[in-house]
């Protein structure tokens, strides 16, 4: 803290020497506030603790909630012939349905535009 004063005295000092006007209502820069280091410290240590806590205790959506945003279709008979795979597998298995279901939606949005297109630029 020493050194910011110090510094800032410099600074002043310089500022004095050349023909700088000062601008009204600032003032000189005494000792620098004590920001008091250790406890910033502390705090900035309870706060990264409590944060992994929370992450810690944080659970991720149930799979069922993707499933639903995703296509419904063509998944039944799937995963009954499933059954018998282990789970990593399984999860593998309903990413790539999910993605696939998607891919075919933005297919059909894209397709539908591209009519779209066509029917503005006959007219």
């Amino acid at each position: 803290m020493a050194t910011h004063a110090t510094f800032l005295d410099e600074v002043a000092e310089f500022l004095g020497q050349s023909a700088v006007p000062e601008a009204p209502g600032v003032e000189k820069h005494g000792e620098a506030p004590d920001t008091g280091g250790d406890e910033l410290l502390l705090a900035s240590h309870e706060l990264l603790a409590e944060t992994k806590e929370l992450l810690a205790s944080y659970e991720a959506p149930p799979e069922n909630s993707l499933e639903e945003d995703a296509s419904n279709t063509a998944k039944s008979s799937e995963e009954d012939s499933q059954q018998d795979v282990p789970r990593g597998k399984l999860a593998v298995e309903k990413r790539r349905e999910i993605r696939n279901a998607q891919a075919a939606k933005r297919r059909l949005r894209h397709r539908q535009q591209v009519k779209e297109e066509k029917e503005t630029l006959k007219l």
